[in-house]
């Protein structure tokens, strides 16, 4: 039997896995990396986020939840080397995916 998808989660992690990069980036008249941003990047920014703001949830929610952001580039960044969760596997496939359709519609859709 596989295991059944909670949407509850990959929902969240969909919502949540790029918060880092409202701290990796500055915002003005150009678009540049702030010195948190060049030296960890949006997945760890994003990680300590979470971190410090889910201290009212019980591990059984927040570790799954930290995977998924932490593998959401795919299973090279995960601690195991691999997904852990079916969820993970789902949000990297439709991250991928969305980067693909945005690549697509910004250089030409292909024929």
């Amino acid at each position: 039997m596989h295991p059944r998808l909670n949407s509850d989660l990959l929902l969240t992690a969909a919502i949540t896995h790029d918060l880092g990069r409202t701290r990796e980036f500055t915002f003005g008249s150009e678009i540049g990396l702030t010195e948190e941003g060049r030296l960890l990047g949006h997945v760890a920014i994003g990680h300590r986020l979470l971190s410090e703001r889910s201290g009212s949830l019980d591990a059984t929610r927040t570790l799954p939840l930290l995977h998924c952001v932490l593998c959401h580039h795919g299973p090279a960044t995960a601690p195991s080397g691999k997904f852990g969760l079916p969820e993970a596997l789902a949000l990297y496939r439709l991250n991928a995916l969305d980067a693909s359709v945005k690549g697509a519609l910004e250089h030409g859709l292909a024929d």
